[in-house]
């Protein structure tokens, strides 16, 4: 059939007037293609539900947004314009349609998809999906990025990602091309699988959090073929995500990279064997890691679980036990090294539970010589005499930078003095003790107030 070429010659944005595509109408079968920069709102007054070929858009076209009845799509949809292009009425996909396009197309749909036909991003464009959409068949994203605001569980009804109703059907395939799942709601649940694709060493796939709120994905991710495979979860400052427990694939193994200011929590016993990089944002444990995947912590790492692998903290990360804020809790570890500018950080409460705490209980931590800085970011319910254990090592080795073996220094009004004995680090409350303040330094949260040698402060 021949192709339909919008020139928007008419009077009006009508897709039955035949000067809107150079002579005369399309009709069912034809291929539509919209280029140039005249009467960019299309509208569809032909009978709802013809088919149509396929959908292009060309180079150099304008930011088409395409309404009116809803169409049969029998083929592809290409975006090679360069231009954001909106497609806001409703199709039926009676088989599976790829969404092409080149960097930086990005293509819209905010119309409902419906049909047994499934949806595939192909290409390095960007493709987003924001209607409650009824398709039932398999979503695959080879290349490129596809965004989606909304996901259910298999047989959950309508999303961005479809309607399927089977396991098979649910599963969300990440291609071999460099693809990216971005998320760009307000929170989600999903027991919807996400498959590794790719069938040679070194895939790379991104799964990101770019919304607010938590996404969560209950079920562990698969591998389609054995191979060495990379996956960067990323989320943005007001975003959690939460996925179950991720595996190697057959023989090979699967690396992890948390990049990003928000965070993503790890669930369930993680098998995979590659290494993990904290690069930014905060990640987590709070099922188990493997004993063979060392971490790597630029950003922030926590959580309650068990860190398998040793842990090097690099200058500027973090270890924070406990779930954020006062969420607090214990991440027990393997051997953890800190670097001279990284931070361990800690919430502590006068009550249960009592303080957040890394426990390497059969293991080393070492902290440096007076290198890296302890941060109390909270105290509640303080109590005179409490005595918080934030570190509890087999074998503990150096200081933390400005808290010498027996100093002291104020945290939101209290004053607690430090001590290494016994391979542990404990903060004891003496507030009340008229002792003052010994040691290096006064604080008042981490900030200075007066460098003191040995002399003590009197509050």
């Amino acid at each position: 059939m021949p192709t339909k070429t919008w020139t928007g010659g008419g009077g009006n944005d009508l897709f039955s007037t035949g000067a809107n595509w150079g002579g005369s109408a399309p009709v069912a079968g034809d291929d539509l293609a919209f280029g140039g920069t005249t009467r960019l709102t299309p509208d569809n007054d032909l009978a709802a539900d013809t088919s149509f070929a396929s959908i292009a858009f060309n180079v150099a076209a304008g930011s088409f947004t395409i309404s009116g009845n809803r169409i049969t799509l029998a083929g592809n949809i290409t975006n090679n314009s360069g231009a954001v292009q909106t497609i806001s009425l409703n199709m039926i996909f009676a088989a599976t349609r790829t969404f092409a396009g080149s960097t930086p197309a990005n293509t819209v749909v905010s119309g409902i998809i419906s049909g047994s036909g499934g949806v595939t991003k192909g290409g390095d464009g960007t493709l987003t999906l924001s209607g409650l959409n009824t398709y039932t068949g398999v979503t695959t994203v080879n290349q490129g990025v596809l965004n989606f605001n909304t996901v259910k569980d298999v047989s959950g009804g309508s999303s961005a990602l479809g309607a399927p109703t089977t396991t098979a059907n649910g599963t969300i395939t990440l291609g071999a091309f460099q693809p990216e799942l971005c998320y760009t709601g307000t929170g989600s649940s999903t027991d919807r699988i996400i498959q590794l694709g790719g069938n040679s060493d070194g895939r790379t796939f991104v799964v990101e959090h770019a919304g607010s709120g938590t996404l969560t994905f209950s079920t562990s991710p698969t591998h389609l073929n054995d191979c060495t495979k990379t996956v960067t979860f990323k989320a943005s400052s007001s975003a959690t995500g939460e996925i179950a427990a991720l595996v190697d694939a057959t023989t090979k193994s699967l690396t992890i990279d948390k990049s990003g200011d928000g965070t993503w929590r790890f669930t369930g016993a993680n098998t995979y064997t590659g290494t993990t990089t904290v690069s930014a944002g905060t990640l987590l444990v709070n099922g188990s890691t493997h004993a063979t995947s060392t971490v790597s912590v630029t950003g922030t790492l926590g959580g309650t679980g068990t860190v398998n692998g040793v842990i090097t903290v690099n200058n500027g990360g973090t270890v924070a036990p406990g779930n954020g804020g006062t969420n607090i809790g214990t991440l027990t570890t393997k051997n953890v090294t800190f670097s001279s500018t990284s931070t361990f950080s800690v919430d502590l409460n006068g009550t249960t539970p009592t303080f957040d705490k890394l426990s390497a209980p059969s293991n080393t931590v070492a902290l440096g010589s007076a290198a890296n800085t302890l941060t109390v970011a909270s105290i509640a319910n303080s109590a005179n005499g409490k005595v918080y254990t934030i570190i509890a090592a087999s074998t503990l080795s150096g200081t933390f930078n400005g808290k010498a073996e027996g100093s002291s220094f104020i945290v939101s009004g209290r004053t607690l003095q430090i001590s290494y004995a016994g391979n542990n680090t404990t903060l004891t409350d003496i507030t009340s003790t008229g002792a003052g303040l010994i040691g290096d330094s006064a604080l008042v949260g981490d900030s200075p107030l007066v460098g003191t040698g040995s002399a003590p402060l009197i509050n």
